[in-house]
């Protein structure tokens, strides 16, 4: 039995392909997933640390959960959500996900978007979260300035997407940094998924 708003709901009702899915992976947080009134699935660290970092910075935004999920497909985690959460508008769940150069896949996403109001996917313009990063307002300047480079987007995304977690634990200290922060514009699939959860 699990208590979800003002309803309680059998999860034993709970198909089981899904509570075989969370059986194979016993170390996910799956209380978190169900439970939190605000969550945001991504894909990996790099979101994980740009997304945390970003939110450490707003004090109104301090009540959404970030969980890595540790691969790229959200279809499994979204149906479990939708099972106690569908009609609670109290709870709020957002995807945040890599474009991958597959339409396929953004299409699946999608309709879980289209067909829940308290569900918002989003996805990169460009194959991957470091690309999205570089392109948005005023950040390719400034990354060049983080990294000693002159680069043009290619070239700092490529340096970012070289070193992926390094790369973006640099940004991020320079976000939190007291006497000179880097001013860093979310991507806009990003800034949209936080705008809907909060």
């Amino acid at each position: 039995m699990a208590f979800t708003g003002e309803k309680a709901i059998s999860l034993s009702d709970t198909p089981t392909k899904l509570v075989d899915y969370l059986r194979k992976r016993p170390n996910f947080d799956i209380l978190k997933l169900l439970f939190a009134n605000k969550v945001i699935l991504v894909e990996g660290p790099t979101e994980e640390m740009l997304i945390s970092t970003y939110l450490s910075k707003q004090a109104a935004l301090n009540d959404i959960d970030i969980i890595p999920i540790g691969q790229r497909g959200y279809t499994t985690f979204l149906d479990i959500w939708l099972v106690l959460n569908k009609d609670n508008q109290n709870k709020k769940i957002g995807v945040i996900r890599d474009y991958d150069d597959s339409d396929a896949a953004k299409e699946k996403h999608d309709t879980y978007d289209e067909a829940s109001e308290n569900v918002t996917v989003r996805t990169t313009n460009n194959y991957t979260l470091e690309i999205d990063l570089v392109e948005a307002e005023n950040n390719l300047a400034l990354l060049n300035g983080l990294f000693n480079m002159a680069g043009d987007l290619d070239e700092v995304s490529g340096h970012m997407i070289s070193g992926k977690t390094a790369r973006m634990l640099d940004v991020c200290d320079a976000m939190v940094d007291e006497e000179n922060p880097l001013d860093i514009q979310l991507p806009a699939h990003i800034a949209e998924v936080i705008e809907a959860l909060s």
